[in-house]
């Protein structure tokens, strides 16, 4: 596997009604003037019920990075596996409550979607990226931080909250919310096991 550099963080669609979801979409920036990031209407219309795109902050993810790696999922889907694991996480309380920051450690399991050859590899990667003391481990090195310890944490409770991630340079998903799980995978023709 090439090394990570960039996570697409995916948001959970909220709930509304469908012309406020639209005008909601229509408002959130993706993709750095390209429509729709360079995924047709088509390829957006099917993903905007299972995700949507947190907007990250960096070029690196504009230009048609997305697409390109969908498209590669596509290409070599007969080599992928969907499955579930338990993955520990720890959570630096950076984040506010009444009682004032937190931290918060524990298990969370999570879903994830990736050739089988690497899923080993995917899995250890993904513990670094919940674990908030993985400082200067390779793996952590991300061109944008994931927010993966802070979703495991519970803590997060806005409206559009991060719930998936698609990692752009080897094409792989992992999520903690099960419907946006199935759903991928039923977008991608891919059997769960486990």
């Amino acid at each position: 596997m090439k090394r990570s550099w960039l996570i697409q963080r995916l948001l959970k669609p909220p709930i509304l009604p469908e012309d406020k979801k639209d005008k909601l979409l229509s408002i959130m920036a993706f993709g750095g003037g390209l429509k729709n990031g360079g995924l047709s209407d088509e390829a957006m219309k099917l993903l905007k019920e299972i995700f949507l795109f947190d907007y990250m902050g960096a070029a690196e993810f504009e230009r048609g990075v997305v697409p390109k790696a969908l498209e590669g999922i596509f290409q070599l889907i007969d080599k992928y596996v969907a499955t579930r694991v338990k993955v520990p996480y720890y959570y630096r309380g950076w984040c506010f409550d009444k009682d004032g920051p937190k931290d918060r450690r524990g298990e969370v399991e999570i879903s994830v979607i990736c050739q089988k050859s690497d899923l080993e590899e995917v899995i250890s990667r993904i513990k670094v990226w919940a674990d908030d003391n993985n400082k200067g481990k390779p793996e952590s090195d991300l061109k944008e931080r994931t927010l993966f310890s802070l979703a495991c944490s519970g803590i997060d409770k806005n409206i559009l909250r991060c719930e998936g991630w698609l990692e752009l340079d080897n094409g792989f998903f992992w999520f903690i919310d099960d419907e946006m799980f199935q759903k991928t995978t039923k977008l991608f023709g891919i059997s769960v096991k486990g």
